[in-house]
């Protein structure tokens, strides 16, 4: 089935005023999905403003993973070496993560006034999983507006906390967006609000 993956949060346009995003990314199949963002338009109603469909390209790795780190030892530890291997040991959580992982090939819709025809671009996304299966490394390189467009992300799962944790930043600005959230598995949907 779908995953899908919602994330609502906040980025400032070139002004400085704080605008509230809510973004989906859908997992349609192993080589196929969509990230959608929506944010209040001018009648302060929900309106879609970004759209990417990503397709995996030619010669991706499995897995996309980085070589990977040394692993906490097993066995013969205390109880609180135990819990504290426990904690820093990747887990079902990151291992959904893995279907992210890969080269994609990123066809964008940025609906920056829709008044008027959405930029439509093509860009490549890089995503690997790093620091031994623990985090979904991203680096997205494409254009927006007829000018170079590169964002970099971090996503991973906090065993501690329980919880999804995002970070991103691109050359639309200077702010990093950070997120967290939870996994539902009755639905298959992440939901991510801003911290």
């Amino acid at each position: 089935g779908c995953k899908t993956t919602t994330l609502i949060g906040s980025f400032q346009d070139p002004a400085g005023t704080l605008m509230k995003a809510r973004s989906v990314t859908k997992v349609m199949s192993p080589t196929e999905h969509l990230f959608e963002m929506f944010s209040a338009g001018p009648d302060g109603k929900e309106a879609k403003m970004l759209e990417v469909t990503y397709i995996k390209g030619a010669g991706a790795g499995a897995t996309g993973e980085e070589p990977t780190s040394a692993k906490p030892p097993a066995g013969g530890a205390n109880p609180e070496e135990e819990a504290w291997i426990k904690a820093a040991s990747p887990g079902p959580e990151h291992e959904l993560l893995k279907s992210l992982a890969g080269r994609w090939n990123a066809r964008s819709t940025f609906i920056l006034n829709p008044n008027q025809p959405p930029d439509v671009s093509e860009g490549i996304c890089e995503a690997t999983m790093i620091v031994g299966g623990r985090f979904l490394k991203q680096y997205y390189k494409g254009s927006v507006g007829g000018q170079p467009f590169d964002g970099v992300g971090l996503w991973g799962y906090d065993n501690v906390r329980k919880m999804h944790i995002s970070f991103w930043a691109d050359s639309m600005g200077t702010m990093i967006a950070q997120s967290v959230g939870t996994y539902d598995p009755a639905t298959k949907n992440y939901t991510d609000i801003s911290e």
